[in-house]
């Protein structure tokens, strides 16, 4: 994330799955986890998963970035250049259902991922320059800017939004709250503003979160956290 070193190493993204048995009356300590399938994808550049989520049929979404080339089965995706944003779906049994590039100028990334009930799918995440998540470019203020975007199950674009000024401003995390609303949470430098008015940090990074409409993305409250430290949010739970 913005401010925070990252190591310096070759990365191949790699899928596990692990079958849990069940047995009447049994008890989940001891139990063995056989491997079900396993995928790894990626080309000698960094290939990053950061996001899983799994749908209510069983399907595995999977979010993160990328360098260079990578194919989930779909065909090659390439990256504008420097970090690209993927959103993959696969079957129960690992095959690729479809997979998507998010990208343009800049560095574009994922860091927090959802899946409603009837299988939508939230991504969130922060990038720099333009980002276009499909049929809406995003342009960041300066700095990062964070982000929120809502697909169906068939990849296809519901709704996105971008929030930030000039500092950097981050989107760590996201969760489905109650009646459907979508809950972020990161940090941000500055002032940042997602619909109720400027949040304005106390000196270094604050905590904000933040809470949407599920249907349209429309800003229902949010708040901010903390003092002349730096203070980060990295994960929700609603």
């Amino acid at each position: 994330m913005p401010g925070e070193r990252r190591p310096a190493l070759r990365h191949r993204l790699l899928l596990l799955a692990l079958l849990l048995p069940v047995s009447a009356g049994g008890s989940a300590s001891g139990l063995e986890l056989p491997h079900a399938w396993s995928r790894s994808f990626g080309d000698i550049n960094n290939q990053l998963a950061r996001a899983v989520a799994v749908d209510g049929s069983g399907c595995i979404v999977v979010a993160g970035e990328f360098v260079g080339t990578v194919d989930f089965g779909g065909g090659p995706l390439v990256s504008a250049g420097g970090y690209d944003i993927f959103l993959a779906r696969f079957d129960p049994a690992g095959g690729h259902i479809w997979s998507r590039r998010f990208g343009g100028s800049g560095q574009q990334h994922a860091s927090g991922l959802a899946v409603t009930g009837d299988g939508d799918i939230l991504l969130a995440g922060y990038f720099t320059g333009t980002v276009d998540f499909g049929g809406l470019t995003h342009t960041s203020a300066g700095g990062y800017d964070a982000y929120a975007a809502r697909f169906d199950s068939a990849g296809g674009r519901l709704w996105s939004r971008s929030f930030g000024d000039a500092s950097d401003d981050v989107c760590s995390g996201v969760s489905i709250g109650a009646r459907g609303a979508v809950c972020l949470v990161g940090h941000f430098f500055g002032q940042i503003d997602f619909g109720g008015g400027s949040l304005t940090s106390a000196g270094s990074a604050d905590v904000w979160i933040a809470e949407l409409d599920g249907p349209s993305g429309a800003h229902l409250r949010s708040r901010r956290f903390g003092d002349a430290a730096h203070q980060a949010g990295r994960a929700i739970d609603a």
